[in-house]
């Protein structure tokens, strides 16, 4: 077990069998959005979008393309001028996987 300090406190994690790995990714997903909330409103519109998409995965939906990516970010309320900062900081946080080269 390994145990990573967290804004709430500790997290145990087990890597043979992902003990507590779900509770931790949830911590992490949250204080990136409370991160990002300054620069562009994203504090709950980014948590909003992150759960729309983890929604299509679950159901087996894991292609989305740019048309789509932004048209969740627009449901959920994230301004346009932040959409491309929100696929950006999504793909870092390993939510998508977006290619820069891909328009569509």
């Amino acid at each position: 077990m390994i145990f990573y300090r967290a804004t709430t406190g500790y997290f145990q994690v087990g890597c043979a069998d992902g003990t507590g790995v779900d509770r931790l990714k949830a911590e992490i997903g949250q204080a990136a959005a409370e991160m990002l909330g300054p620069r562009f409103g994203l504090a709950i519109t980014y948590k909003v979008a992150e759960d729309r998409i983890l929604d299509r995965r679950a159901k087996r939906d894991t292609h989305v393309n740019r048309n789509e990516l932004y048209a969740i970010f627009k449901r959920s309320g994230i301004s346009q001028t932040g959409f491309a900062e929100a696929a950006a900081r999504m793909h870092s946080l390993g939510l998508i996987t977006q290619f820069a080269d891909s328009v569509h």
